[in-house]
């Protein structure tokens, strides 16, 4: 199966973040899994805040008509570095990353939709297949309006249906 190296970056870029979000939502234990667990938490985020470090840089660009590549090492198509990263991401996650579950949504909705506001509003949160379905309760149809978010199960990447729910 082919994949586009902006595909492949994408693809990587939603691994380490989703790992990074696993890893902060993680507890600690009593016992002692309490220390590797509190040591592996770090490690975790550690490798994910480099990971983005380098997914920040080695980014998949347009650049003339019909060409593209990679925004740092210039190599044409995907450079070896993002390659590397999400070989090495699909050998341990088998492709799946971690999916976004109903609190981590209600997370990034309340982010997106309370970002401005100065009063926040109550969110309710709908789990469907593969996404979740988030809007404010009460429900209301002003210009300012940003009524529904749809937030992806697997990637945790928030989409605004045509028109924002207005």
């Amino acid at each position: 199966m082919f994949v586009s190296p902006y595909d492949m970056h994408v693809r990587a870029e939603n691994n380490v973040i989703a790992m990074m979000a696993s890893a902060m939502r993680a507890t600690s234990t009593a016992g002692h899994a309490e220390d590797f667990l509190r040591q592996a938490r770090t490690f975790v985020l550690a490798e994910g805040v480099a990971l983005t470090g380098v997914l920040n840089i080695h980014r998949h660009i347009a650049r003339a008509p019909g060409t593209a590549g990679c925004a740092t090492c210039g190599t044409a198509g995907a450079c070896r570095t993002l390659r590397q990263i999400n070989d090495a991401l699909a050998a341990y996650l088998t492709d799946q990353p971690p999916s976004v579950d109903s609190a981590e949504a209600w997370r990034r909705a309340d982010a997106w939709f309370n970002a401005n506001a100065g009063q926040r509003s109550p969110l309710v949160v709908e789990e469907s297949a593969d996404t979740y379905l988030v809007w404010p309760v009460p429900r209301t149809a002003g210009p300012d309006d940003r009524g529904l978010l749809v937030i992806d199960k697997r990637s945790g990447r928030l989409i605004t249906p045509p028109g924002g729910g207005r």
